[in-house]
C-alpha cells in the first residue's frame, strides 16, 4: 500500500494520496481547496500537487473522501 502525506502549511492540515501499487488504483483523503482571504480567490494548487503525484507514479484516482466537515479549510473534492 502506498500512503503519501501533503501537508498544508496555510491550513495545518494533512491530505493523504493512498494507492494500491498493484492495480495502480487511488484515492486521495480530505484534499484542500486554497482559498486567498484577502482577495477572496479559490486556486487549485493544493490538489493540483496530488493529482500530479498521481499521475507522475501512474495511478488512477478513482475516489475522494472526505473524512470529517472541515471548518479549518475548504473541501477540494470537486
Amino acid at each position: 500500500m502506498h500512503i503519501q502525506a501533503f501537508f498544508d502549511a496555510k491550513t495545518s492540515t494533512v491530505s493523504y494520496l493512498v494507492a494500491d501499487p498493484v492495480s495502480h488504483q487511488a484515492i486521495i483523503i480530505d484534499p484542500v481547496l486554497d482559498f486567498d482571504l484577502p482577495s477572496g480567490h479559490l486556486t487549485t494548487e493544493s490538489v493540483d500537487a496530488i493529482l500530479d503525484e498521481a499521475e507522475r507514479q501512474q495511478f488512477c484516482v478513482s475516489r475522494v473522501l472526505d473524512t470529517h466537515v472541515h471548518a479549518d479549510h475548504l473541501s477540494g473534492a470537486d
